[in-house]
Order: structure tokens, then sequence, then C-alpha cells
């Protein structure tokens, strides 16, 4: 299996996966794809094993005691929009899929395959009830009563992130879908009444695609402790090769290969529980002590990887199907589970690629926890202080603050109490009209750096343009005079302090 390159990148190097996760036959589709495509072996992996376990449906688990863990899988392309090739490597691998499997994946219309997210828990509720009974009533394809499965894919993964802190359902909703819940419903208008859309017993898997700046500046401290981007597994993706004319994978051995695809799929649908071998269950013990261990890496780490346990369950399950051929009933072994512990390392330095190594970038840190307090909507100084946690340097915000350029605005409080006049903070989108936006890109390390006046022109999503009238240097602060102390009614008075011309100078306080 080719390499993945390691170009230099401002946080870390691009991680190499283990060969060990390129096994069973989505590791045999890799390798029969990867010669014909640009894209990133590690991402066509990811996208091929996410399909096969939206393929094999809702039947298969594997057991922990009195738990049932469902074999859904959700994957997280990260790569940049021009070098990712994240589109390709799902492109690559819906072509096998959808040859093997036409059932599912014949056309875009296919009620077992969902485009985007919809932005609303009751809009996801309701379309996934819908295709439900197309599936089921229309074109009765799906009788079965264990379940129905849905592969939803969407590119702009942060935008989901976004509305997921607007839309409490949705978040809500994603969560147990994840979970895998017997029953989702939610109350709906249709045609003048409230009536309440069901999905039964919906195994949904999902694939989305995000570039590593969106995983910096969209995903917050509530994101990432809270429990939706945790389900995901993220992989880094990076251009492979160059193919300046492209790939041309011969039509007679990708139709073998779908033959042989597809007897794996209708093997894992008819398989309900994924046992353990006697050595696996062993090894399982260790490697609960060392999932653990893992976690305890730090506060940080420990979030992302908060469902370790239940996502190396998966991932090994996925394994035993995808590895099983002349093996039946498959089952759980030593070597599907050191595959699945090689995926979730590959995760975690996937998440150490595009989030920074966690606990060391600070900034990016600070530049997430900025977003998620500005969520909610427009906050003054001293609430940015206190969300921030009140120790954190104002050098350090103010670096947060340019990297997040054109997401977050400082402008001046139109509202100032105590005689202080003092900044607010707000994403884009709650920019109040004609404001005065503050330069934070050049402010010095004193109160005064340079203000920006102008009109605010307001544009649509996540950017603002400010068409400049023009730019006045702020005049020094004034020395307080120096004299004798009025003494009045036996007190000091204390000397004038100077205002500040910067939303910076407010800052003193963070430190």
């Amino acid at each position: 299996m080719p390499g993945v390159p390691t170009n230099e990148r401002e946080i870390m190097k691009k991680p190499v996966p283990d060969e060990i996760i390129y096994r069973g036959i989505i590791g045999d589709a890799v390798r029969l794809i990867d010669p014909h495509t640009e894209a990133d072996p590690a991402a066509v992996f990811a996208s091929g094993l996410t399909y096969f376990s939206q393929a094999v449906g809702p039947r298969p688990y594997v057991k922990q005691g009195g738990l049932k863990h469902p074999l859904i899988l959700w994957a997280l392309i990260v790569g940049n929009s021009s070098k990712g090739k994240k589109g390709e490597s799902r492109r690559s691998i819906h072509s096998l899929f959808r040859q093997a499997f036409e059932e599912y994946f014949e056309d875009d219309d296919s009620p077992f395959m969902m485009d985007g997210i919809p932005q609303s828990g009751a809009t996801l509720v309701r379309t996934l009830a819908e295709q439900q009974e197309i599936a089921t009533e229309e074109l009765c394809v799906w009788d079965r009563p264990d379940g129905f499965p849905v592969l939803a894919f969407d590119e702009e993964w942060a935008t989901v992130m976004q509305a997921t802190k607007k839309d409490k359902p949705l978040a809500t909703y994603l969560r147990k879908l994840w979970e895998g819940k017997n029953k989702i419903s939610h109350r709906i208008s249709q045609n003048g009444k409230t009536v309440r859309a069901t999905i039964d017993k919906p195994h949904m898997c999902i694939l989305g695609h995000i570039t590593p700046e969106e995983m910096r500046l969209t995903l917050g401290q509530a994101d990432i402790a809270g429990g939706t981007i945790n389900r995901f597994l993220c992989f880094a993706s990076e251009k492979s090769k160059k193919l300046p004319f492209g790939g041309g994978l011969d039509e007679k051995e990708q139709a073998k290969f779908a033959l042989r695809l597809r007897r794996f799929i209708e093997r894992g649908q008819r398989v309900a529980a994924v046992e353990m071998t006697a050595e696996a269950a062993k090894y399982w013990v260790q490697l609960y002590d060392e999932l653990d261990a893992m976690m305890e890496q730090g506060q940080e780490m420990e979030k992302w990887i908060g469902r370790a346990h239940p996502q190396v369950l998966r991932i090994a399950g996925l394994y035993a199907l995808t590895t099983h051929e002349g093996v039946d009933p498959p089952k759980v072994t030593v070597d599907n589970f050191k595959s699945a512990m090689a995926l979730l390392r590959y995760s975690i330095e996937s998440v150490k690629y595009a989030m920074g190594d966690i606990g060391g970038n600070k900034r990016g840190q600070i530049a997430a926890k900025i977003l998620d307090l500005l969520s909610e909507g427009p906050i003054n100084s001293a609430d940015l202080n206190k969300g921030l946690g009140g120790r954190t340097p104002k050098t350090v915000i103010r670096a947060a603050m340019v990297e997040l350029r054109g997401r977050a605005f400082v402008y001046n409080n139109p509202k100032p109490s105590g005689g202080r006049r003092g900044f607010m903070y707000c994403l884009a989108d709650d920019l109040p009209e004609g404001v005065e936006v503050l330069s934070y890109d050049d402010v010095e390390d004193e109160p005064g750096g340079p203000v920006y006046e102008g009109e605010v022109v307001k544009d649509t999503g996540l950017t603002v343009k400010v068409r400049p009238s023009r730019t006045r240097e702020p005049e020094p602060p004034q020395e307080p005079a120096r004299g004798p102390l009025k003494v009045i009614m036996g007190a000091v008075e204390p000397k004038p302090k100077p205002k500040p011309d910067s939303p910076f100078g407010a800052l003193d306080g963070l430190i």
C-alpha cells in the first residue's frame, strides 16, 4: 500500500496509518482503486468501511456483557479543499458499492441515501421517516423488521456543526442515531395538523467532509465534550499522487470485485451477534485498560476519545464481517482488535493534525472557545473574560482573534457602563448594521492600535466586508498631570485612568 505524503504543515506532519488497517474486503478495494486515483488511501478505506457499515444493515452487533453495540460508523474526512481529495475518495468507493449493491446505491434518489444533513431536528426526523416509508411501501425493497439503513453524506459538515448550536433537537437526534435507538419521533405540522413523524429502528451511518481550519474554528468546547463530534472517527486526507490523465479501472476487473463485495454484504446482513474468540476476549481485557490509559493523557484528549471503547468494538465487528471469507459465523479475532486499535490511533493523530497537538495549540483552543461563547450571541469583554476562565493573556486572545478573521468581530459597546466605553464581541451573523469594526490584526501590545472606520457591508454565510471610509491613527494616551494630590473629606482622589483605544487595551484584566 503506498504511503501518503508527509508535507510540512503549520501544526504538524500528516500522519501515516499502520498498514494493518488495510485488511479484509475493504482493504482489497483500496488496493484495487489506489493506482487509479489521487485520493488518500486512508480516506478511501474510511469511506469504504462507512459504506459497508450501512450496507450490512442494522442486524449485526457486537455484544459486551449486557450491551449490544450496533455496527454504525461515522467517519469524518479532514483535508484541505484543494489538496485533500475528499470528494474523490468517496466517489471512487461509491462506484464499487453501486455496482455491488445497486438496491441501495443505484441513484442519488435512493431512499437508502441522504445527500446532506437537514439543518433542524424536525426536518431530519421527517426526512428519514419519509425515506423509510418510500422504501417499505412504495418501492417494496425493504421488508426487514430489524431496522432501516441509511447512509448520509455531507460535504459541508462544518455547517451541520453550526446548525446543532442553534437547533438543539438536531444535536439530540444525531446522538440518538449514533446510539442506534429503536425509535425516534418528533411532532411536526402537516396540512394544518400536528402529527408525529417516527423512524423505527434507524441505522444511519454518516460520511462527512471538513477542512482542518473549519475544525479548529467551528468546533467549540461544547461540541467536543458534549458529544456529537466525538462520535466520529476522523481521517486526515491529502493528495496521494499526481495523475495528469486520471485513472482507468478495468471494467471487467471492477465487475469481478463487485460480485465478491456483494457476497460479503449479503453474509453480513444475515449475521446477528458478532462474538469474540476466546483469545480475543482475553485481549479485550488488556485493550480496555489501554484505552483507559489513553484517555488519561489529558483533559482535552479525553473529550475527543471519550467513546473509544464502543468505537473499537464497532470497528472490530466490522473487521470481522469484512475478513471472514469462508468462516461462518464470523467472530472478532485478536487481529481484528489490532486493526481496530490502529484505526483509532490514526483517528487520534488525525485530530491532532487538524486541531494542533492537544494541549499545545493554545491559539486554536482559545479560538474554539471564543467561537463557542459567541454562538449564543454578542458578549462584552467581561463575559468573554469570564468565559475564558479569567486568566487568558491578552496576547493569546489577540492571536486567537486573528485566526478568527472574518468570523468574529469586535466593536465599541453602544451602551457603556460605569463610564467605561468597553467592547463587544460577536459572530459575523450578529454584527449590528453600521457599527465601527475595530481591527485586531495589527494591534500592538500596548493600548492604542489602529482603528478602522467604515460602512459595514453584510454578506451571506460567515463573511462580513467593511468598506473603509478613512483610517485614523489613535491619539497617544495622555500622561496624567503630576502634582500634589487633592484630599477631599480625608480621602485621596485617585488618578484618572486613560480610556483604551483598542479592544485589547481593555483586556489587561485577563492577564
